[in-house]
């Protein structure tokens, strides 16, 4: 009996708890399609936060959603190529539900 209670009681105590959502954003691919000697490619993906603030019971929320991916490609020869990619993003609500 005790332990019926002690498991409803621990299940409320962690089910209770609201965790800011941290969103998984994975980088654009870099495919590069490079025939000759020379070619070359460079891409900027930019991704930002259009919708500005929300408000959440009178509280500003200051969400974020902000990164860049830079992505470039250099045909070294005919059969080899250098390429390279760099991304940085931020993507959270911040601790609040969303409504």
């Amino acid at each position: 009996m005790r332990l019926s209670y002690l498991l409803i009681i621990g299940l409320v105590f962690f089910t209770s708890c609201y965790t800011p959502r941290y969103m998984y954003s994975p980088p654009a691919q870099n495919v590069p399609v490079l025939v000759n000697k020379g070619d070359s490619k460079l891409g900027v993906y930019l991704s930002s936060n259009l919708s500005g603030k929300t408000y959440y019971y009178n509280t500003v929320s200051e969400s974020k959603n902000r990164g860049y991916d830079l992505q470039g490609a250099y045909a070294i020869t005919h059969h080899f190529a250098v390429q390279a990619n760099y991304f940085n993003r931020t993507e959270s609500n911040n601790g609040y539900q969303d409504a």
